[in-house]
């Protein structure tokens, strides 16, 4: 994890946090987060990452991070999330 610190001397905030090490069938991939929160799950190419995007019962932001400009372009005009980011 990266992050999760408290903010602030009032309220309940917490700083940016990116949890990492994380696995499909964990509640915090499964189950939608508030806040300023995100998990990162590595993938071996763009199919799995549509099939981990399309077992979810809710709409998700769906950033990636790569290398292989050709898989970011596939994840674009997969269309299948509510938000797709490339980086």
């Amino acid at each position: 994890m990266v992050g999760g610190n408290r903010w602030g001397e009032t309220g309940y905030y917490i700083e940016p946090t990116v949890f990492t090490h994380t696995t499909p069938d964990m509640s915090i991939v499964r189950e939608e987060i508030f806040g300023p929160v995100t998990i990162s799950i590595p993938f071996s190419d763009e199919n799995e990452v549509i099939e981990a995007a399309n077992d979810s019962e809710y709409g998700r932001m769906l950033p990636t991070i790569s290398t292989a400009t050709q898989g970011n372009i596939a994840l674009l005009n997969f269309g299948g999330s509510g938000m797709i980011g490339s980086n």
